[in-house]
Parts: C-alpha cells; sequence; structure tokens
C-alpha cells in the first residue's frame, strides 16, 4: 500500500473520530436539554424543563389566557396540556425535528417550547392558541377521525392564517410600519406570508391581517374561514389580490391613526 494511499486513509479515521465525537458532545448537550427534569403543574397545563419559579410564571400566563382564547375560538380547550421546554437548540432540535422555530404544537394537548427569557410566556400562549385552533378543527372534521385524512386537510391551511391567529391571540402585536419593506409599501403577498423560508415575514404582520378581519367583517368570519381553510372567496366573497389590496389600504389608514394598530 502506498504512503498517500496510507495517509488518506488514516486523514479519513481521524476525520470519523471527530465527527463522532462531535455528536457524542452534541448527545450529551441534548441530554442536558431540560434545566430541571421536575414537572410543574397548574389547573390545565403541566410544564417541565425549567425551574419552578420560571415555570410558574409562564404557567400563570397560559393559565390567565385559557378561558378567552378558548371563547375566541369558540372551543374548548384541553382540559389538561402538557408542556415541554427546552433549553438549547439542539435539544429541541432533536426532540421536535424542527431546527428554525422556537415553538410548535403536537396535537391539541402538546406544546413544545425553546426557551427564549422573558418572551418565553407569550410564545407559550401562541403555541396554545395553536393547540386551540388544531382542536376546533378536528372538533368539526368527519367522525370518527382519520388522522391521515385530517393531515391532508390541515396541510391546505394557509400559512398566513395559522399564524395570524396565534399571533393575535398572543398580542404579539407590532406597527408593521416600522418595517423598512412595508413603510417602503412593497406589501407582501399572501403567497408571500405562506413561504415563512421569505423572511418569515407573517411574523411582522400577522396581527394586522386578523385585525383587519375583525375589523372588516367581524369576529364570526374569522371563526367561519378557520374552518373553510382560508377560503377567501367563500366565506368574505373576495379574492387573495382584493383581499390583499384592502389590507394594505387599511394600513396605510393606521398609519394616520395610528390607535387602529392596537395591542389586545
Amino acid at each position: 500500500m502506498s504512503r498517500l494511499r496510507v495517509f488518506r486513509l488514516g486523514s479519513l479515521f481521524v476525520i470519523l473520530l471527530i465527527v463522532a465525537a462531535i455528536l457524542v458532545i452534541l448527545d450529551a448537550y441534548a441530554r442536558g436539554q431540560f434545566s430541571s427534569n421536575a414537572t410543574i403543574s397548574s389547573t390545565h397545563f403541566e410544564l417541565s424543563g425549567i425551574e419552578k419559579e420560571k415555570a410558574e410564571e409562564v404557567l400563570q400566563q397560559l393559565e390567565s389566557n385559557y378561558d378567552r382564547i378558548g371563547r375566541d375560538l369558540k372551543i374548548q380547550p384541553a382540559m389538561k396540556i402538557r408542556v415541554y421546554v427546552y433549553t438549547n437548540r439542539w435539544a429541541y432540535g432533536r426532540a421536535t425535528g424542527n431546527w428554525t422555530a422556537g415553538g410548535n404544537p403536537e396535537g391539541p394537548e402538546i406544546i413544545h417550547l425553546l426557551w427564549n427569557g422573558k418572551n418565553t410566556g407569550q410564545n407559550a400562549i401562541h403555541e396554545f392558541a395553536h393547540t386551540v385552533t388544531l382542536r376546533l378543527l378536528i372538533n368539526q372534521a368527519p367522525q370518527p377521525l382519520d388522522p391521515a385524512e385530517f393531515d391532508k386537510k390541515f396541510a391546505t391551511l394557509p400559512v398566513w392564517l395559522w399564524e395570524a391567529v396565534a399571533l393575535y391571540e398572543a398580542n404579539q402585536a407590532h406597527n408593521p410600519l416600522l418595517f423598512q419593506y412595508m413603510s417602503n409599501g412593497k406589501y407582501p403577498s399572501l403567497q408571500e406570508l405562506n413561504q415563512r423560508s421569505k423572511g418569515a415575514k407573517i411574523y411582522d404582520v400577522g396581527f394586522t391581517l386578523v385585525e383587519f378581519i375583525e375589523y372588516k367583517w367581524g369576529h364570526d368570519r374569522l371563526i367561519q374561514l378557520l374552518l373553510e381553510y382560508g377560503d377567501l372567496q367563500k366565506v368574505l366573497n373576495i379574492s387573495e389580490d382584493e383581499f390583499s389590496k384592502q389590507w394594505n389600504e387599511f394600513i396605510v389608514k393606521a398609519e394616520k391613526t395610528p390607535s387602529s394598530i392596537r395591542g389586545r
């Protein structure tokens, strides 16, 4: 065997050892995903992964919004919801398969959250709103529920509507005109807002989309729009282009009367 071949094999072996060592370190890091293994309970939630004091703050925020969000979305939330909080991105991604988000629901009774300091409670409310929306959609699906068929149907729910409702319920409001692309009049289309990969602009402006729907058509139409999986033509008798145009006008009007962009 030539010296060059021996050198290459040796180099490959070293690389493999390094990769294996990195994986071992990451695995150990992920195993330390929870700063606390204790489970803290409240009336409707069980939370694990963070110290008791922090957990109780998050639980208090969740409990204080439990009834309101149920009333808003016209469905009884799950009676007990499990909340897992991860203290590092690797652990969260390994547990959920989602390497970019900061939280996600796993059905209507489980929430996964990446710890985000003082914003964790509000993020938890956002994910809780997702679980309630899921429960609403599951409740109106043909019973007994066919999970595969429901998943197919759920995949047709527009991202902009799914996220906008959660942003609104969690009071994650931003004045959209503070974002340069909005102040320059480059309003994103609904198709663009459906694509998280394109800057995730839905998180900038989503609150105002629901605010606009509530302002122009009322709350019942918002619920109907959810139940019809975002069919604007059927529920609001409006095309996507016209909806976007009127939403843009709403934003411009809000610039002149800032109180119309408001927290809940």
